[in-house]
């Protein structure tokens, strides 16, 4: 098993205060990932501009689901998709990406292009509350002592359009962050 590269667990322990998630916000809608563009590696080298690296690109995402949604393997491909199962239960993890600009976002829509629809949803993130401490100084040693609430928020994500009969039901296989991990195709998009 792969083990998860250093800045996905970096994104995975990101969590914005209220007002950087609304100062992120102002450039325009967050956008929901859930396969590939999970891994800040990847998502630096397909969106952002040549001089931002996975560390830095890690620091403008944050953990987020959404429910109502499945992720499901896309047939023969190391790739998910994301469709409207319309059930409570199912929940997607993923992340938001904020602080888009319309350079990057259309960076994303020619990467996500040909089988999916970019459309606005509600995600779930928790957002930091941070301590009159942290408010004027922040440490490591201070992640154990902050709060977090939850927020729903309305971001944007790629909507599986393509043909029903290229997904494969989560009977049959769950698609896994370790097996793209894995893939020829993770080291080609991760540079």
């Amino acid at each position: 098993m792969a083990s998860l590269p250093a800045s996905y667990l970096q994104a995975q322990k990101n969590f914005l205060t209220l007002g950087q998630i609304t100062q992120w916000s102002s450039a325009g809608a967050g956008i929901f990932v859930y396969g590939s563009l999970m891994l800040p590696s990847v998502a630096a080298r397909r969106i952002a501009p040549d001089d931002i690296d996975e560390a830095t690109f890690a620091h403008r995402m944050t953990p987020a689901s959404i429910t109502h949604h499945a992720r499901l393997a896309v047939r023969d491909t190391p790739f998910c998709a994301l469709v409207d199962q319309g059930s409570p239960d199912d929940t997607v993890h993923g992340f938001v990406i904020f602080g888009l600009t319309p350079q990057e976002r259309g960076r994303v829509d020619r990467y996500e292009a040909g089988q999916y629809s970019r459309e606005p949803v509600d995600v779930v993130i928790a957002a930091r509350q941070p301590s009159n401490h942290e408010r004027s100084q922040r440490s490591e040693d201070d992640d154990e002592k902050t709060q977090l609430m939850t927020l729903e928020l309305g971001v944007e994500t790629y909507i599986w359009a393509g043909p029903a009969d290229r997904l494969v039901p989560v009977t049959e296989t769950v698609w896994s962050l370790q097996d793209f991990l894995q893939a020829p195709e993770y080291r080609l998009l991760a540079g």
